[in-house]
């Protein structure tokens, strides 16, 4: 997030970004090619993930060592947030669900996770709305934000 204009501990800046990639992801779903819909998914991941990591800017944490600290690693992520805020502890399973839809062991001949569950992208499409997985983000986006951001 360290671009020219932007301030890497300013909650609102996490939230319009992750906002943006919450929209992003649900054009991309809502693409008719099914070789995007995964890329929906990376979208929503990362939107995620700046929801999370805008939580704990919120909270004390810098910025910029979010990045060193946490990685990319939602699930991490959540699990320090909801050592914070105990009503995140009920994102856990489907943040980590999320998470691990395309990840594949490194050398390995392994599926991935979406072979796993029987997901091909490019065959059968990944019915986010089902999943619940832009649900997620709206609830979570709830919690995190609270009423005094609204």
């Amino acid at each position: 997030m360290a671009r020219a204009g932007r301030d890497p501990n300013n909650f609102e800046e996490w939230l319009r970004l992750a906002d943006r990639k919450f929209k992003a992801s649900r054009r991309v779903f809502d693409n008719t090619d099914p070789e995007m819909w995964i890329e929906a998914q990376g979208l929503l991941e990362a939107a995620v993930e700046r929801l999370l990591k805008g939580f704990l800017c919120r909270h004390g944490r810098n910025g910029p060592e979010l990045k060193n600290y946490f990685g990319h690693d939602i699930v991490r992520l959540c699990t320090e947030v909801a050592s914070l805020e105990p009503k995140l502890d009920a994102f856990k399973d489907r943040i980590a669900e999320l998470a691990q839809i395309e990840k594949e062991p490194a050398g390995s001949d392994e599926p991935c996770a979406h072979e796993e569950i029987g997901y091909n992208p490019y065959v059968v499409p990944l019915d986010t709305e089902e999943a619940g997985f832009f649900r997620l983000y709206e609830e979570l986006r709830s919690v995190v934000v609270g009423p005094e951001v609204m």
